[in-house]
């Protein structure tokens, strides 16, 4: 499968007034307030498809594979992602997400002010919704390349704005016999950030 270019759109900032409070954590009460804003229904068909999604990968490429525990890591690697882009430490990036990935976010983020970058920032524990689905799975004679989308959708405030964060984001690992490996980031499909209000948001469910 070709890859694609990643593509970080739609990013802005609704920031007004002094901002100091919300370094470090200082509005996680606030933000906390938040977390019943953004309500998800569970749907029956989407608990199968993430059954039937895992039943895939651990009888096709890793027996050990855990949809819990690959969406925690998920979270924690989008979380430290949009805290490296906020640092402009592309070195740290490239940890969790590929060379082009880098390149690209740090292209993009170059002519950023100082709002922009932390209106971004995303906690694990902001993160009210997160879902996986599989991309592809492309099976070589000697490895396979697995590719997972995933959705995550967060809640946080930055100088009193409540902002809705939604990333859609391609896991990959890549399985071969002779080394080792883990899931990175080989794509970033969405990056959106949008002020919200709370009250006209409260019966939106994501899908």
């Amino acid at each position: 499968m070709a890859s694609r270019t990643p593509l970080v759109s739609d990013v802005r900032s609704f920031a007004t007034g002094d901002d100091k409070n919300d370094k470090d954590g200082g509005n996680a009460a606030e933000s906390s307030e938040l977390k019943g804003v953004v309500v998800h229904v569970p749907n029956p068909l989407s608990w199968m498809r993430n059954k039937w999604f895992s039943y895939l990968i651990r009888f096709t490429v890793d027996p050990a594979f855990s949809l819990d525990e690959f969406l925690t890591g998920a979270k924690q690697a989008l979380s430290f992602l949009t805290r490296m882009i906020i640092q402009k430490d592309f070195e740290m990036l490239a940890a969790v997400a590929s060379a082009e990935v880098v390149e690209t976010v740090r292209n993009l983020v170059a002519p950023w002010t100082v709002e922009q970058q932390h209106s971004i920032e995303v906690l694990v524990e902001d993160i009210t919704f997160i879902n996986a689905s599989i991309a592809a799975i492309n099976k070589g004679k000697d490895s396979s390349n697995v590719l997972v989308d995933v959705l995550c959708i967060a809640v946080k405030r930055y100088k009193s704005k409540p902002l809705l964060v939604q990333m859609t984001v391609r896991f990959q690992r890549k399985y071969d016999k002779n080394t080792e490996s883990d899931w990175f980031i080989s794509n970033i499909n969405e990056f959106v950030v949008r002020e919200m209000n709370a009250a006209k948001n409260s019966d939106q469910q994501p899908k």
